[in-house]
């Protein structure tokens, strides 16, 4: 006899490999499964995949987790995607892939000439993007110029999740949060934008249709139960980018709390229930996966890439975990490294700065210091950026009360007591790592009527680890750390457009609404 329908699939999509986790109704992870697959870089500057590859990692990691958890298919309520944005797959007529996909990764669309400087600042009015070859739009600007046959050729253009989804039910659609980042979508209407999608060649008939993540989107067909192991008519529910599925697995549902999701690169996630637009350009804003909600993001470039550049580079022939060992050196060293700094930009500035001809630095330099100082002002140099970006958001007119770190970089302590004490918050570690494919388990969840919504879905399902007060007597002496890491930020890399604008254009947010009515 087939048990109730306890049990909520998520999968994360994501640039080199594909999670499938399943969890049950509080969050608890029942099982879970990986695999990878390649990139191709066919010329300079190019970056592909299959889209078969994709498909593969998702029917057998499905498979997978459904026997690891030996869970029953009837358990299973419902499946959501969790994806990396804007890399995009081309289907023909005959519904089939015709061409490779054109990675997020891709840079051939810059070789394009660049909008003059007022036109982009109309285009993150309408789609809260700056301007990066990385967005779906530009890419399909490039194939319209170079290759036109692609763009006659596709009755559609998706996005990673929308092409799983597609196989898995025959269905096609996208939703809000993963049509932001294609640089087509006006997210205060959130619909496309009939004049951005024309400038880039194609006809609104060559995109999916638009809807709410945790809305239903398709069944699983026959075949698809013949390959993935679950029964055939399982809800498949829209999911969401995935950095946007991250932060409601992190439980970042109110407009209170930052995700600082550390990586290979650190994403700031925060939600608001307005689509504030920051006139300055500092942040993007994209539609969520909660309804009628917005997040701000902020990029920083290179974060736990940093301690990897130092592992093989400076640390070769160590035995054990190297960032055990890392972390532990780091640990050794006084707040501020005796006096030494670390500017994290050695793949240019990210958010707030856009700036990507900066580069790193490493000032203070004296005989006294060792490897752990710079190891720990890496770590430092990163907190710091986070707060730039933090005040950045609140300056916005929103207040952050806590930070909720998130990636791999949360597995250190010493990590998350730095950010803590650096912005001067308090600062909660998640239990489950794997927060996209749980934002998306949750989403799963709403569709199949289980949570009323995603607010809801996260009290149920996300479990917090520790909470950390950030100490006052570190937080002051940070304090005039980040003073002196401003001034020398200002002296090596000058001042930002946004802080030699009037302070009123940097500082006063307004609402996408405010912004129309004058």
């Amino acid at each position: 006899m087939n048990k109730r329908p306890d049990c909520l699939i998520g999968i994360d999509a994501g640039t080199t490999g594909l999670k499938c986790l399943a969890f049950d109704l509080q969050g608890r992870c029942l099982a879970r499964s990986y695999r990878e697959y390649p990139l191709f870089h066919p010329k300079p500057n190019r970056v592909e995949q299959d889209p078969e590859d994709w498909w593969r990692a998702l029917t057998s990691t499905l498979r997978e987790v459904l026997e690891k958890g030996e869970i029953e298919p009837g358990r299973v309520a419902g499946v959501s995607i969790s994806s990396q944005g804007s890399t995009l797959v081309a289907l023909g007529s005959d519904g089939k892939v015709f061409r490779p996909a054109i990675s997020w990764l891709d840079k051939r669309a810059a070789e394009i000439p660049r909008e003059p400087e007022w036109e982009d600042e109309t285009l993150f009015g309408t789609t809260g993007l700056r301007y990066s070859p990385a967005w779906t739009g530009p890419m399909l600007h490039w194939l319209s110029i170079h290759e036109e046959q692609t763009i006659q050729k596709a009755s559609k253009f998706l996005l990673v999740g929308d092409y799983l989804i597609y196989r898995l039910t025959g269905v096609i659609a996208t939703d809000y949060s993963s049509a932001s980042r294609t640089r087509m979508l006006d997210v205060r209407r959130q619909q496309w934008s009939e004049d951005i999608v024309a400038s880039a060649g194609i006809s609104l008939s060559q995109l999916p249709d638009i809807a709410g993540s945790g809305q239903i989107a398709g069944r699983i067909s026959p075949e698809s139960a013949r390959l993935t192991g679950l029964y055939e008519g399982t809800p498949v529910m829209l999911g969401g980018f995935d950095q946007i599925c991250a932060g409601l697995g992190a439980g970042t549902v109110t407009s209170d709390s930052l995700m600082v999701s550390l990586g290979t690169a650190t994403m700031l996630v925060m939600t608001v229930f307005d689509p504030i637009v920051d006139p300055a350009r500092r942040v993007t804003t994209s539609c969520h996966v909660i309804p009628q909600a917005w997040t701000l993001q902020a990029p920083i470039l290179t974060s736990g890439v940093l301690l990897r550049w130092w592992r093989d580079h400076f640390f070769k022939g160590k035995t054990g975990d190297p960032y055990v060992e890392m972390d532990a050196l780091a640990g050794s060293c006084p707040i501020g490294a005796d006096g030494l700094l670390v500017f994290p930009h050695f793949a240019g500035g990210g958010a707030p700065w856009w700036d990507h001809d900066r580069r790193g630095a490493i000032l203070g330099l004296s005989l006294t210091h060792t490897a752990s100082h710079i190891i720990r002002g890496i770590l430092e140099g990163i907190a710091m950026e986070i707060r730039a970006n933090l005040e950045t958001i609140e300056s916005l007119g929103i207040q952050v009360r806590t930070v909720r770190i998130v990636g791999g970089g949360a597995a250190s302590q010493l990590w998350r007591s730095i950010i803590g004490d650096v912005v001067g918050r308090p600062q909660i570690h998640m239990k489950e790592v794997e927060v996209g494919a749980l934002g998306a388990a949750i989403l799963a969840g709403v569709g199949a009527g289980i949570f009323e919504n995603p607010a809801q879905g996260a009290a149920a399902m996300v479990n917090t680890g520790d909470i950390s007060p950030f100490s006052a007597d570190n937080h002051a002496e940070y304090n005039r750390i980040y003073a002196r890491y401003e001034d020398y930020s200002r002296r090596l890399y000058g001042e930002a457009p946004w802080e030699t604008a009037s302070a009123d254009a940097a500082a006063d947010g307004e609402t996408w609404q405010q912004a129309e009515a004058t």
